[in-house]
């Protein structure tokens, strides 16, 4: 996949949209604005369905330079299925904590920032993410790098952790996943 905004469309529109694919994710009943300018992509308060929750999410697609495609969202998403996100969302690029390994529904606000390649491709260096949340109703299930607890804790106990609400702040920055605290 590539994207390229041509730089002599300015366009604003008023979206009403039934449904929305893309690679794994759709989306529905999304409504908002989007402002297309200069090679730019503005969306203010895009509201939709997706994962079984909804989402609110204002942000821009920066297409200035061809290879360093510049992403940055804000937004709030309410009952999302963590496991259908993590789908949707090709396990976010990374393998160590997939959508097979969690269940449970997401409340969570979001503060986004990302660069991409010309080929869509995430400059994983420029990720940041900061995400109050709060998990309701969550499983952990055969999640490897826990297994390290097994001197305190058996092993089997491990294997499928349930949980009736977790709340924490994610955050990523430098390659880093920083969970200070869970509650």
């Amino acid at each position: 996949f590539s994207l390229d905004i041509p730089a002599n469309i300015n366009l604003t529109l008023t979206a009403n949209i039934g449904e929305l694919s893309f690679k794994k994710f759709t989306g529905s009943k999304i409504k908002g604005s989007l402002i297309l300018k200069d090679k730019k992509l503005f969306a203010k308060d895009l509201n939709f369905e997706s994962c079984g929750g909804t989402a609110n999410i204002s942000g821009s697609i920066n297409t200035t330079e061809k290879d360093n495609i510049v992403t940055q969202a804000f937004g709030s998403f309410d009952k999302i299925d963590v496991s259908a996100l993590f789908m949707a969302f090709e396990n976010f690029s990374q393998n160590t904590l997939e959508d097979k390994h969690l269940k449970g529904r997401v409340n969570a606000s979001i503060a986004y920032a990302a660069s991409f390649d010309s080929h869509l491709k995430m400059k994983m260096n420029t990720l940041y993410v900061n995400s109050p949340l709060e998990i309701q109703n969550g499983e952990l299930i055969n999640f490897k790098p826990l297994e390290g607890l097994a001197k305190f804790i058996q092993v089997e106990e491990l294997r499928h952790i349930k949980f009736s609400t977790l709340t924490n702040t994610v955050e990523i920055k430098d390659e880093s996943v920083i969970m200070p605290k869970m509650i």
